[in-house]
């Protein structure tokens, strides 16, 4: 009656522990206030990083809603500013609008520049493509140009993979998708390379976006963001806006992007996934901005305030909490429309209530909302750790000798050794590395798991009644009886070295993995 009341109280401690929860959620923080105050720009200014510097352009100097390119095209340029935050200050620079400073321009941070792509130059889309670099000791830019885009971009999205540029175009050319080798643009240092004709870098045009309904309607402003998936690096697409009727129309409608794309640099070649749902519910809002996060999630904001998180390894969907948000999540001050991350922080360009024509800078810390060990895994270990010093205690007063303490005096039941076998073919792999690997990869690894049921049987019928048999504590005991000492020595070392070469690879593994 006493062990089966302890079993059935070691069961419910292991399972305490799920009621534990850990919610993660996004805090939004201002930037120091006397330097948020005047970091403020227009809609449609790019954000991007550089030798520990925040470059941020000037955006769109008067708009009017919908705050979409085809709708600001006719506007001008705030001004020729682009704001250099870094430890030291603020500082404002010059940089005119065909060396880079265009509205609704995308960005790629490369080495140490930044490349411009696109946007829009003397109100219409251009395919001007700008390697910038920030000088530091002059407080200026210095712009070099690249190869053009084959063709020009209102609202295009990058992305760079080893060494290669990916260039994301909407429906005003046709979806388009180019990369550009960037191996040649620099020297040993970082320093750009003028680029001659010999050595002229050249754009390829990829797989096309494959669209549900490629006449239906027109889309533009579909986002680009690289990660993992647990076969290597990938490229998502998603968010963006579609136009029931073409731009030139008046009164067009404007619905979200609701599609999520995958490609795969290898194989040239895109992949629909699932529609873009949380809560069993089809997104009915636009994404803005997307950003990576850790080694397998992507942040998404979107045009409601709400924060979403994609995991791409099992390709679902999450909502995170706004920490100091107001219960309603429409409030203006915390629509993201551009997003940067610069080493553990991301930084975020909202959409103000006070000026909806203006983007004031941001900071966003995700922080779980509970990460202590907590009281229940306490109570769970500490229970354990004395229900393995009461057993050993128990045991002790019956070893007399070295066959009580190896082999119990031959006296195990068998269910006692059923558990044994069992458990020597399990460690803290099993329950720890392969689940992890599972997760980042495949079940392939789950068939050596059952291969246990396969081996069992060997060790029960077959490995077991010999060790009995010939009367021996150990493998190591047989081979001196079969052999020498010499040869149980020689074993007993080498079993001992591979422990302490696996024990230094895992620390060699951890290091590489943090």
């Amino acid at each position: 009656m006493i062990n089966y009341s302890l079993k059935i109280l070691a069961s419910l401690l292991l399972l305490v522990p799920l009621l534990s929860t850990a919610d993660t959620n996004i805090n939004w923080k201002k930037i120091n206030t006397h330097i948020s105050e005047e970091i403020k720009t227009g809609q449609g200014a790019w954000f991007s990083k550089q030798k520990g510097n925040i470059l941020i352009s000037s955006g769109v100097a008067s708009a009017t809603a919908p705050f979409i390119a085809e709708n600001l095209i006719a506007e001008i340029s705030a001004s020729s500013e682009i704001r250099v935050l870094s430890d030291e200050g603020y500082t404002r620079a010059t940089l005119a609008v065909k060396d880079g400073n265009r509205s609704f321009a995308a960005t790629s941070s490369y080495k140490n520049a930044t490349i411009v792509i696109g946007g829009i130059h003397n109100n219409k889309a251009s395919a001007i493509v700008n390697y910038l670099v920030w000088q530091t000791a002059t407080k200026s830019f210095t712009s070099y140009a690249l190869p053009p885009l084959p063709q020009t971009a209102i609202s295009p999205s990058a992305v760079i993979i080893d060494e290669s540029l990916y260039v994301l175009i909407g429906s005003d050319a046709g979806n388009s998708f180019y990369t550009l080798d960037l191996k040649n643009l620099t020297n040993s240092q970082g320093e750009f390379i003028e680029i001659s004709n010999a050595v002229t870098p050249s754009w390829s045009k990829l797989a096309t976006l494959p669209l549900e309904n490629a006449t239906a309607s027109y889309i533009n402003g579909v986002q680009l963001v690289v990660q993992n998936d647990g076969a290597g690096k990938k490229i998502f697409a998603l968010g963006g806006y579609s136009l029931k009727n073409s731009p030139e129309q008046v009164g067009y409608d404007i619905l979200p992007v609701n599609m999520l794309w995958k490609f795969d640099p290898t194989e040239n070649v895109w992949h629909t996934q699932d529609k873009i749902a949380f809560a069993k519910q089809n997104l009915k809002e636009q994404i803005n901005t997307v950003s990576a996060l850790g080694q397998s999630h992507i942040l998404a904001f979107t045009s409601l305030g709400k924060t979403l998180s994609y995991n791409a390894i099992t390709n679902s969907w999450a909502q995170y909490n706004q920490l100091n948000a107001d219960k309603n999540l429409t409030d203006d001050a915390f629509i993201s429309k551009n997003i940067l991350t610069v080493g553990k922080n991301i930084y975020s360009l909202n959409q103000s209530t006070r000026a909806v024509t203006e983007l004031t800078l941001w900071q966003v810390i995700p922080e779980q909302l509970k990460r202590d060990f907590g009281w229940v895994n306490m109570t769970v270990l500490v229970v354990y750790l004395l229900c393995v010093v009461l057993v050993g205690l128990f045991f002790v007063f019956k070893n007399k000798n070295t066959d009580d303490y190896f082999r119990g005096g031959q006296s195990i039941p068998w269910w006692a050794a059923a558990c044994s076998i069992y458990a020597t073919m399990l460690s803290s792999l099993t329950y720890v590395a392969l689940p992890a690997i599972v997760y980042q990869t495949n079940w392939l690894l789950l068939i050596g798991i059952w291969m246990i049921i396969v081996v069992a049987p060997i060790a029960v019928y077959v490995a077991i009644p010999f060790f009995r048999q010939i009367d021996a504590t150990s493998a190591y005991e047989y081979l001196s009886k079969r052999f020498n000492m010499s040869v149980r020595l020689f074993a007993s070392g080498l079993f001992t070295l591979f422990h302490i070469c696996l024990l230094y690879t895992s620390d060699a593994a951890d290091d590489l993995l943090c």
